[in-house]
């Protein structure tokens, strides 16, 4: 808790700095927490995540990834999710995070869309899209109508690649936010 304390003083919400440069500083927080993991190329902010890479994200931002972990080698609705991510996948599903793209498809290699890690976030939260809370073709609409993210961040996201840098900086956003109904933050 103290990281995340010192985390949230370093960077402050809307800082002009951090949207201007990298998102370097949300990720190296988030590293601190053990949510976000570099590759042997560092953090690769650049390059857009794949829909597994993105669902394994939110799932350490949930703190259950030892739950997930636990779950690995269960049975799954989807037959494109490799074995090292199988645990991830079944505890998303198990607990209404995802869907999939497809009658047995995840989409474990197709880049992650702003739309999905956003729906993936609003989901953790407590919305519930199958309640008619949002639906994923206005997933990010409805995340800036609730301040999950910013004006300027849903400019970007809707006209830009969706990148590991967004999804650091929309990860970090969603730890100060509150489930749907209470105080009590993610």
């Amino acid at each position: 808790l103290l990281i995340l304390f010192l985390c949230f003083l370093l960077i402050p919400a809307g800082s002009s700095a951090a949207a201007a440069s990298t998102y370097e500083d949300y990720a190296e927080c988030l590293s601190e927490l053990g949510v976000f993991v570099g590759t042997g190329s560092g953090f690769e902010l650049d390059r857009a995540p794949t829909r597994v890479e993105g669902l394994v994200m939110l799932i350490r931002l949930l703190g259950a990834e030892e739950e997930a972990k636990a779950m690995q080698g269960g049975k799954l609705p989807f037959t494109d999710v490799p074995k090292w991510a199988s645990g991830y996948v079944a505890y998303a599903y198990e607990n209404g995070l995802t869907n999939g793209i497809g009658k047995d498809k995840f989409g474990s290699s197709d880049t992650m869309e702003a739309k999905a890690f956003m729906t993936f976030l609003l989901r953790s939260l407590g919305y519930n899209d199958q309640a008619g809370d949002f639906s994923y073709g206005n997933a990010l609409v409805f995340s800036k109508s609730i301040g999950l993210i910013s004006d300027s961040m849903y400019s970007t996201i809707s006209r830009e690649t969706f990148i590991r840098a967004y999804v650091a900086k929309t990860s970090y956003d969603a730890l100060r936010f509150s489930y749907k109904g209470e105080s009590t933050a993610l």
